[in-house]
This record gives C-alpha cells, sequence and structure tokens, in this order.
C-alpha cells in the first residue's frame, strides 16, 4: 500500500517516562539512511492536553520533489508515537515532517436515506431502465444494530445507533488497527436505505500543536542539502501528484459470514 517508499510498522506505542519529556514532540534522529527506522514520539500531557482522544496526523514532504505523504496516528491518553522503516526506494534529499495534533479521532457521522426505485423510458435506447429516487430522510428514530469487524473476520464491537429525527446519525469513536468493516442491520425495517457516512478525519481539521522537523535522507550520491529557510507548511493539500495514505477503510458490505446470515440485508450482502 506504501508502494515501497515508506513503510508503516507500528500505529501507536507506549513511551517510558524519560528527562526529554518536557517537550511534546521527539525523534529519534535527523539523518536517516536506507534500512534505518525513524522515531518519533508525542507526549501532551506537557502542554496540558492529555487528551483521551485524539489524532497526530503527519504529513511528509520532500522539498526537492513536491511529494507529499500523509499519516495518521491515534492518541489515547495524550501518548502516541509511531515507526517509519525508510525504504531503499526513497529518493535522497530533505523531507519536512509536518506534525498536526488534532482534537479529533475516527468517529462517523452520516445520514439514513430511504430509496424508491423506478423504471423509466430511455428515449436513446428506447427500453426502460431502472432510475434510483431517493427520499429523505429515512428511517426516523430507529434503532440501527451495527458491528465492526476486523480483516479476519473477528467481531471486535456491536452495538445500536438511533437515528434522529432528521434521519441523521452518529456513531462514537472506535479503536482498532489496520482495517475494519463496518456493518449495519436494517433488513427488519423493509424498503431499501443508503447510508452516507463521514468522518472528520477526512475534512478539515484546526491543529490545535503544530511543529515542523526537518530531516536528512542520505544515500550514496550524497546530495547538497535544499534550503529549508524557503519551507512554509501549508494544511492545503497544493502538490498535485501527492500520495494519500488510506489507514483506514470504512465499509457497508460484510465479510462476517455467520454476522452477514443472521442480520445484514441483502442490500447490504457481500
Amino acid at each position: 500500500m506504501l508502494k515501497g517508499i515508506f513503510s508503516a510498522l507500528l500505529l501507536l506505542f507506549m513511551m517510558e517516562t524519560s528527562a526529554s519529556d518536557s517537550l511534546p514532540l521527539s525523534m529519534n534522529a535527523r539523518i536517516f539512511h536506507a534500512g534505518d527506522t525513524a522515531r518519533f514520539a508525542w507526549n501532551g500531557h506537557t502542554i496540558g492536553k492529555g487528551l483521551p482522544l485524539a489524532t497526530i496526523h503527519l504529513w511528509v514532504d520532500h522539498l526537492e520533489s513536491g511529494k507529499r505523504w500523509k499519516f495518521r496516528y491515534p492518541v489515547v491518553n495524550g501518548i502516541s508515537g509511531g515507526y517509519l522503516a525508510v525504504s531503499s526506494s526513497l529518493e535522497d534529499g530533505t523531507y519536512a515532517f509536518n506534525f498536526l495534533a488534532s482534537d479529533q479521532f475516527l468517529e462517523i457521522s452520516g445520514e439514513a436515506k430511504k430509496l424508491k426505485i423506478k423504471t423509466a423510458l430511455n428515449y436513446k435506447t428506447r427500453k426502460m431502465d431502472t432510475i434510483l429516487l431517493e427520499e429523505q430522510p429515512g428511517l426516523m428514530g430507529k434503532q440501527i444494530a451495527y458491528a465492526f469487524m476486523d480483516r479476519e473476520e473477528g467481531l471486535l464491537l456491536d452495538s445500536v445507533m438511533t437515528i434522529d429525527a432528521m434521519g441523521r446519525f452518529r456513531i462514537p469513536p472506535v479503536i482498532f488497527g489496520d482495517t475494519v468493516n463496518l456493518i449495519l442491520d436494517a433488513n427488519k425495517f423493509g424498503d431499501r436505505y443508503r447510508f452516507d457516512m463521514k468522518t472528520p478525519l477526512d475534512t478539515t481539521f484546526v491543529p490545535f500543536y503544530k511543529e515542523t522537523i526537518f530531516v536528512r535522507v542520505e544515500g550514496p550520491e550524497n546530495l547538497k542539502p535544499a534550503d529549508t529557510g524557503n519551507y512554509v507548511f501549508n494544511l492545503v493539500d497544493r502538490y498535485p501528484n501527492a500520495i494519500t495514505l488510506e489507514e483506514v477503510k470504512v465499509t457497508g458490505v460484510a465479510k462476517g459470514k455467520k454476522f452477514e446470515k443472521d442480520y445484514v440485508s441483502p442490500v447490504f450482502k457481500s
């Protein structure tokens, strides 16, 4: 998934308290070579931000080429950290590691929409085509069972959410590693529904802490360091060739066969 450039080895680890913990952010080095591992540690308690749940965004810019990589790491009780393995295919040069701490965490909100299916004449083909009409909102006041399952189809969490009077819903924050599948059960209500979902991590956020650390990746050519004095970090993704890494995939298609058989509407079955 990381295309041989950076390899994310670990999403979260807990650090032991040390004398260096007087600063919220630390890295193990500033110069790296192929095969090295870059490590960072975050301690929000040092700035009074021991939040139970938050997120560290790491946007890495390669100054020479303008390429950008994006990573996200969970913060639990004010503590976070991670490892990045430096691949041999990574370009030499200067990299800006932009750390942004946000008080948002992975939670899902959305809207339930009732769907009505009709057919209409296609004047080009002169055949009847199926068209889909939406009726908003849907399932108002209803309780919907949902479950999170991991890549190996293991059940991580099952609970119930309530659709409000406007057809909206919210699933509270959940912590997981790698990939998770979201399963919704609206079968008992009949009809057809669509659930439009979003997470605040995929939208604009305002960080309460920002710091840029410049690091060098040096190879046999030993390139001249880039001028970091003119570098200005911008939250706007101005690079046309930016590489966005999808660390979280949320889907309404069930892979857990037993849960799917018992609870999932046919419209959501894989």
